[in-house]
């Protein structure tokens, strides 16, 4: 009997599968393979195109515990996003987010920086990654009765 509790306990302690801390494992390869690919211009993450007319494609590298992923070639970045978030939901994610990113550098973000419009709030949380590759957390809060909540990682 005090077998199959212990194990009843430890299977409860387990993170379920597909759950974020099942997937923080890969977070970091996959933000890597994103760093790295700027020596290339990120094109060795490019797929299927995201947008007719733009250079803007949908990624091969995907991370974790985000909705949507692409590669701008024009712009010269990677990002991912999820959006049409509550308010806590943002923010518990973006703080998520951030602690993978530092357990990913190895060096604690920049000072948060905040740009007031009449549409959102927008917070930004950087790092230098090695070869001049700079990483953005980016926290958007909408105005709006219906509020447009997002947040997006930038590599550049």
């Amino acid at each position: 009997m005090r077998i199959w509790v212990a194990a009843f306990v430890a299977a409860l302690a387990l993170p379920a599968a597909g759950s974020a801390g099942a997937q923080e494992g890969n977070f970091c390869p996959l933000l890597k393979r994103a760093i790295e690919a700027k020596a290339k211009g990120f094109a060795p993450l490019k797929t299927t195109p995201f947008h007719g007319e733009t250079k803007e494609w949908d990624a091969r590298v995907k991370l974790p515990g985000l909705q949507s992923c692409r590669v701008d070639l024009n712009a010269k970045l990677y990002n991912c996003w999820n959006t049409g978030l509550s308010r806590p939901w943002l923010l518990d994610n973006a703080e998520q987010l951030k602690l993978q990113i530092v357990a990913c550098i190895g060096q604690p973000a920049a000072p948060e920086k905040t740009d007031e419009s009449a549409e959102t709030t927008r917070t930004i949380i950087g790092w230098n990654a090695e070869n001049d590759v700079r990483v953005d957390l980016i926290r958007r809060i909408g105005k709006q009765k219906t509020p447009k909540n997002s947040v997006f990682i930038y590599v550049r």
